[in-house]
Formats: structure tokens, sequence, C-alpha cells
């Protein structure tokens, strides 16, 4: 009752994004990979390119909603995330990365950070050297 945005809970698509690390450790112990080092354990990735992927998946979701002229919220599963993977049965060695609303869109209602404003593009924006 106390949630502001509750058109979101009506949402009829929820898109549960996951990523399974091991996938990307078993795919770099093959042979054409094995030189890299990075099929050992998860611990050797120095990037975790499975959250890179999982942001990368996300975001062309997103855009293609917008292309489609529906709406969308990404939102975390943050402390629900084992609970959210043990209702869809999926496996302890997945980890779940976001859940995506989609849905056909209502009139913006922007959040509390919305009023924040945006930092200037020289804040955000490095050419050629970083300072």
């Amino acid at each position: 009752s106390t949630f502001r945005w509750p058109g979101l809970l009506a949402a009829p698509v929820l898109v549960v994004v996951g990523v399974r690390p091991r996938t990307y450790v078993e795919r770099y112990a093959e042979p054409d990979k094995s030189a890299t080092g990075l099929g050992d354990t998860e611990a050797m990735w120095p990037v975790p390119y499975w959250w890179v992927d999982a942001g990368a998946a996300i975001e062309n979701l997103l855009l293609g909603v917008v292309e489609a002229g529906l709406g969308a919220c990404l939102f975390g599963l943050f402390d629900h995330e084992r609970a959210v993977a043990e209702a869809f049965d999926i496996p302890e060695d997945w980890r779940l990365a976001a859940t995506i609303a989609i849905g056909h869109r209502r009139a913006d209602e922007p959040g509390r950070s919305a009023g924040r404003g945006r930092r200037p593009l020289d804040e955000v924006v490095r050419r050629n050297t970083w300072t």
C-alpha cells in the first residue's frame, strides 16, 4: 500500500536476468582458451565478464522494449535474489543480475533522485587524457 509505483507490480512481463559464472570458467578451460588461465576458477577473472555480458543483454533488452513502444523498468533484486531464484527453481550456481518489468508505459513519475540533476559533461567525458 505504500509502494510508490503500484502499476509496476501489475506489469505483464517480468524478465529475471541471470548468469552462471561457472559457464565462463568451463569455456575458458577448453583447449582453445586454456592459455588464458581463466579456466581454473572464477577468482582468476580480474573482471567478471558474466556481469559485463548481463549488463549488455539488459541494455539491449531495454532499448528493444522502447523501440517497440513499450515501457520498462530495471530494478535490482538485492537481498531478495535467493528467494526469487528459489521461486523459479533456478539452480544455486546461477546469480541473478536484475529484473526488468515490461509493459505499456504510463505517465512518467520521476523518482526521488531525479531532482539531483546531471553532472557537468566535463566531469564525465574524457578526451585524449584522463585529466
